[in-house]
């Protein structure tokens, strides 16, 4: 979840609603530590607290170290704000990169996801323990979400798929690899999807925006290119 380049312009976020903007816009309040976005202006309204994201990269103990003082940092809060009702937390959003970073550098099946894994568990049976030494089992709620799976590739067997021969009719690809989002140029858009679709390219499926399964919850979005490929396990989509 590295920040991209741009992600801080409100136009990427204004057509949503983070939760954080929810329970502010509500009079709850909300600390957002190392999570993308929370320094956004939202709809006129940002998060009580936001600790911005910078990881590049750290080593895993690094992070974890980091982590665990970012714990204990809120538990002190929600022990502090106790006595003044009006400062008190509703929201922590807390985001801990290990287990995605080593994930995409040494592979979801390598020795370093499971370090990072155990890291996880060991920082979750911590975070309990420190709230039931403050008192706080009956007001907290932990919930562990994350924002995307893998899958295990070998750069040996991977299969490219290559689409210079369709560039006359692209006027942007953006992103490669697993998906990408295709502007064609303008009134192309058909005749690209048929150039593409009689190729019948192995391991690539094509979506008009508009024929998106609703299990992607993308095509209602204003922000979804017109054409999405998506590639199946074991192949790449070039740039």
């Amino acid at each position: 979840m590295i920040p991209a380049a741009g992600a801080a312009d409100p136009h990427w976020w204004n057509d949503a609603e983070p939760i954080w903007i929810t329970a502010e816009k509500n009079n709850k309040k909300s600390a957002l530590y190392w999570w993308a976005g929370c320094e956004v202006e939202i709809k006129g309204a940002h998060p009580t607290i936001c600790e911005r994201q910078y990881y590049d990269g750290p080593p895993i103990k690094e992070v974890t170290t980091d982590f665990q003082e970012r714990i204990d940092d809120f538990i002190e809060m929600f022990k502090y704000s106790k006595r003044f009702e009006d400062d008190r937390l509703s929201l922590v959003l807390m985001y801990y990169s290990s287990v995605d970073f080593n994930g995409h550098y040494n592979g979801p099946k390598s020795s370093d996801v499971k370090k990072a894994l155990q890291d996880v568990d060991e920082i979750l049976y911590k975070m309990q323990q420190k709230i039931r030494e403050a008192h706080l089992q009956y007001d907290v709620n932990i919930m562990v979400v994350s924002d995307h799976g893998m899958t295990d590739t070998r750069a040996n067997v991977v299969r490219h798929i290559d689409l210079k021969k369709y560039a006359p009719s692209i006027k942007h690809q953006m992103d490669y690899g697993g998906f990408s989002a295709i502007i064609p140029q303008p009134g192309m858009l058909n005749k690209l999807v048929q150039e593409i679709s009689a190729d019948k390219i192995e391991g690539l499926r094509i979506y008009k925006k508009e024929d998106l399964p609703e299990k992607y919850h993308l095509k209602g979005s204003s922000k979804t290119a017109p054409l999405i490929l998506i590639a199946k396990q074991g192949y790449y989509i070039d740039r």
